[in-house]
This record gives structure tokens, sequence and C-alpha cells, in this order.
């Protein structure tokens, strides 16, 4: 499963740069029309008419990309469900697990796609851009990394991390103890969670065609790539799973016996 995320990670952020490659395009598209502008002696509104027809083409390729983007998390999703269905037929019920606690993360995914579903619906810009920013902020907390734009360029890059956010990141999720009953019944919320979010992605479809606004396009692009970063990253914790063996006719130096089942 590591290795079908890295190769998700990895496509994710391919259609990520094609899709600032874009803006780069318009960039010299622009420049061109203007050229075109002076060397014809057009009037301004053959000027404008030209930057209507560079963005109309710009939006378009955008938000081809997009789709491509939600047709790549859709088919994630799936797989990780799998992988969950997957788990439970190897956990038995009276075991003992380790498990990272990732309980409070469960809900607050759950409101972050209903926010964004509906900011993304609105068609507002600022709502867009506040539930963006509430995203990364979750990323943070997660100590996930991020991109930032520099011009038209995007540069992989570490969040830095505030102090206040610093404690909780090191150490992580607590490790807790759960039964195999327990941890099947925390995998179906981790399914469920996985469910609600690949609605939510796919209920976004027909919005995003219909959105017009060059701004309003790159905060859905941002905060799509965000929403997904923090959901694999509470799904890959989630399914972070040691189980435990009481000694029987082991040695002493064999009192635990690990056996990592997200490999």
């Amino acid at each position: 499963m590591e290795l079908i995320m890295e190769q998700f990670e990895l496509d994710m952020n391919i259609l990520h740069s094609k899709y600032e490659r874009v803006n780069e395009d318009l960039e010299f598209l622009i420049r061109k029309c203007d050229m075109k502008y002076i060397a014809e002696s057009g009037t301004e509104d053959d000027l404008t008419a030209l930057y209507i027809e560079a963005n109309e083409q710009a939006n378009e390729k955008k938000k081809n990309i997009l789709q491509n983007m939600i047709e790549r998390i859709v088919a994630f999703i799936q797989k990780a469900i799998s992988k969950i269905r997957a788990n439970k037929d190897r956990i038995d019920d009276n075991g003992e697990y380790e498990v990272k606690d990732i309980s409070e993360h469960l809900p607050k995914i759950k409101s972050l796609d209903a926010e964004l579903k509906s900011a993304i619906k609105s068609k507002k810009s600022d709502k867009i851009t506040t539930i963006n920013k509430k995203i990364k902020d979750f990323m943070i907390s997660l100590g996930v990394g991020t991109a930032i734009t520099v011009g038209a360029y995007t540069v992989s890059k570490k969040i830095k991390i505030p102090y206040k956010f610093k404690e909780p990141i090191e150490s992580g999720p607590k490790i807790v103890d759960h039964t195999g009953k327990e941890v099947k019944l925390r995998e179906d919320e981790i399914k469920r969670m996985m469910e609600n979010h690949r609605n939510t992605i796919e209920s976004l479809k027909s919005d995003i065609y219909k959105t017009d606004s060059m701004e309003s396009l790159d905060e859905i692009a941002e905060a799509i790539k965000n929403m997904n970063s923090v959901t694999s990253q509470v799904y890959k914790e989630g399914m972070w799973l040691v189980g435990k063996q009481k000694e029987k006719l082991l040695t002493s130096e064999k009192k635990i016996k690990e056996k990592y089942l997200w490999n």
C-alpha cells in the first residue's frame, strides 16, 4: 500500500505542476495579445476580446486537469477501501493490538469535507479561501508538507511549524491498545471517512465546470490537493497496526511479537 500511496502522491504532484504551467502559459499568451494589439493598432475592445479568449482557454485547460485530479483521487480511495477490507480479514477478534489514536481527526476530516463542498458550490471566492486556510492549518497540525507558489512556479516545501504546533507534531498520535473487535470498528470508521471524502470529491465535478473565475479555480485546485493530503495522512496513521501476543512458550527476549499490517 505504501507504494500505491507514493505513486498516487507523485501523480497528484505531476497534475498540480501541469496546472501551474497553465498559469505560466497564460502569462506568455497575455503578452502575445499585447503585442498583437500594438502591432495591429487595435482598439481597447479588441484587446479585451483577446484577453477574454486567452483566459477562457486557460480556464478550460485547468478544469480538465482538475477533473483528472478528481479521477485519480477517486481511484486511490477505492484502493484504500479495498485495503481496509483485506486488513479486517486478518484481524483476530480476541487479539490485542496497538494503534495510533486518530479519534479526534476523523470528525475533523468530515467537517472539513462538508465545508469544502459547501464553499465550492457557493461559487464565492472568499468562502473557498476561508476553507482552504482551515485545511492548511490542519495540515500544519498533522505535520504534512505542502507547496508554495513563487510567481508562476511551484516549489515543494515543508511547512514552517509554529511553536504552538511543535509538540503534537513531534510526538505524533499517541499509541493506544485495542482489542481485535475494537480495531474492526475503528477501521469501519476509517472506511466511512474515505467513502465520505470520495463522495465529496465526486460531487464537485459539475461545480468545477460551472466556475468561471480564475482565482476561484486556483483556490479550488489548492484546496482539493490539500484536503486530499490530510485525508491520506489520517488514513495512513489510522492503518498503522501492531499485533501483540502475550508470552506463552516464547523466551523472555521475545515477549512481544510485532506484525505490521500496513506493509
